[in-house]
């Protein structure tokens, strides 16, 4: 069972081998790969839509339409959650790719 991975103001907080698994250490990464992999396909999606002459508006508004993969989505959101109840700052944000 993964527990939620608290991020403070220097990055991931916890114990090793109760915070810091394996499950968990995949998890980050995995989130990081799939930021990578769409920041990829939205520079190709806005290329193509460029190079088609698409007007800067229409291609963000494109961009918002893009569905991505969402591995672990409800932890993700769990964890999100809990952070935003004692880091206000973040209670506006929504997660994204």
């Amino acid at each position: 069972m993964n527990l939620p991975i608290k991020f403070g103001t220097e990055g991931w907080r916890g114990i090793i081998a109760d915070d810091f698994t394996f499950d968990n250490v995949k998890l980050c990464s995995q989130a990081v790969a799939e930021l990578i992999h769409s920041n990829k396909l939205k520079g190709e999606k806005v290329a193509e839509l460029k190079a088609a002459g698409v007007p800067y508006d229409e291609r963000m508004e494109e961009l918002e339409k893009i569905e991505y993969p969402k591995p672990n989505r409800d932890f993700l959101y769990i964890t999100f959650n809990r952070f935003a109840e004692t880091h206000p700052w973040v209670r506006t944000d929504n997660i994204r790719p």
